[in-house]
């Protein structure tokens, strides 16, 4: 075992499952119904996505599906083993305007079906954070976001529940001040528990389950004998689940060197390879063999810098790495151009350690990183979709309309949209 959920609000039980098994179909029953228009193109963009993902073409015809916006790549955090930390001149610290904001979903938001507003920085840092989020709720996107909720005083979680945010991690990783600060370095504990019952709170006004709350605990040697404690402060804090893994090596060159190097570097912090929740065996070597064998986001998944310029994957952080600059290109012809159809070649052709792009050295070290969700959903099957509408009715009370399951069922039964 590595990582562990345990599902702490009985009512969202059901749902939380679908966010997990079934992230993009989720995100099509719960499209609004005055977008319904949409949910056809959609839903065809995501199967001939599904289509390349096994084909592995270098070329494609479809948008990415899924879709990873950074709102802010400043942080008032330094983490140990974070980019901020240990390579902080890789690219130059910005907030992503409203305006570039708005013309990034527009472009892109039609054919997506997830949206996750946060990678390298502290998203919540952005002014604009909960108007971006109504835009993509109102073009019916499933929004998500992490955030480590360490701001004094606590932030306006009224204007955040009301923007539409289905999901939101808090990253909390101790119950005790020394050891939550001996990684969440200018953190406060108390800081973060105030933001989380000012959530809590806020949504209980607003009479919402939205967004779903997530504690994330990474377990480090100095904090895991807390995640006893860790578990009773996120039921009193009104968390839906908590999810708790062994921490990482260092970030910003995992996917540059191999697995064991990066262990090397980053082994005061780690779990011993022992512990049932490391990320890593004796060797160096990653547990989740799964993510040894392809590239899962070259082909239906786009990271986008708070700057506007484009990234292989989430763990593109350096500026050199950047696959174009969507100021000055359209972000779905830069998703077919030279760079990006490169580094499909390299990810299926073995890569190449001294190449410059970032797609070399990761696909020759087999260093591929995880996907926002699950790459392998199951497709095409009606009843588990009629199921999982029922669901979300039970557990949530949204109102997912009839009209849904049948224009999914007629997508699914066209012979043009064939399932991988």
């Amino acid at each position: 075992m590595t990582w562990h959920t345990e599902v702490l609000n009985d009512r969202m039980a059901g749902y939380i499952g679908l966010e997990r098994e079934m992230p993009y179909t989720l995100a099509l029953l719960l499209h609004p119904q005055h977008r319904r228009e949409e949910v056809r193109n959609r839903a065809k963009n995501y199967l001939a996505a599904r289509r390349a993902e096994c084909t592995r073409s270098p070329n494609v015809a479809h948008a990415p599906y899924h879709i990873v916006i950074d709102p802010s790549d400043v942080c008032n955090l330094r983490c140990p083993l974070c980019v901020h930390v240990t390579d902080p001149k890789g690219r130059q610290r910005t907030r992503m305007s409203m305006d570039q904001a708005s013309r990034l979903l527009n472009k892109l938001g039609p054919l997506a079906l997830r949206l996750d507003l946060f990678n390298w920085g502290e998203p919540l840092l952005n002014p604009d954070f909960a108007e971006i989020v109504a835009e993509a709720s109102d073009l019916g996107l499933y929004t998500r976001t992490s955030s480590h909720f360490s701001f004094d005083p606590p932030l306006d979680w009224d204007r955040i529940v009301a923007s539409g945010l289905r999901y939101i991690v808090a990253s909390v990783d101790g119950s005790s001040e020394k050891a939550y600060r001996a990684y969440r370095k200018g953190g406060s504990l108390s800081a973060v528990h105030k933001n989380l019952r000012a959530l809590r709170d806020a949504k209980q006004r607003a009479k919402s389950v939205w967004p779903v709350l997530e504690w994330q605990f990474l377990a480090f040697r100095h904090n895991v004998q807390e995640l006893d404690d860790v578990r009773k402060n996120a039921l009193e804090l009104g968390a839906d689940l908590i999810r708790c893994g062994g921490a990482r090596a260092e970030m910003g060159s995992k996917t540059m060197i191999a697995s064991a190097d990066g262990v090397a570097r980053s082994q005061d912090f780690l779990l011993d390879s022992s512990h049932p929740l490391s990320e890593y065996d004796v060797s160096g070597a990653k547990r989740r063999v799964e993510e040894l064998s392809h590239c899962r986001w070259l082909w239906g998944k786009l990271a986008i810098h708070a700057d506007g310029r484009l990234a292989p994957c989430w763990n593109g952080w350096r500026k050199t790495h950047d696959m174009g600059d969507t100021n000055e290109a359209e972000p779905l012809a830069l998703w077919n151009s030279k760079n990006f159809r490169r580094a499909r070649q390299l990810a299926e052709t073995g890569g190449d350690p001294s190449c410059s792009t970032l797609c070399g050295p990761c696909a020759h070290h087999r260093s591929f990183v995880p996907p926002p969700d699950r790459d392998d959903e199951p497709i095409g099957d009606m009843s588990m979709l009629a199921n999982a509408a029922q669901t979300i009715l039970q557990e949530t009370g949204h109102l997912v309309g009839e009209h849904l399951r049948q224009e999914l069922a007629a997508i699914l039964n066209d012979p043009e949209v064939t399932c991988p």
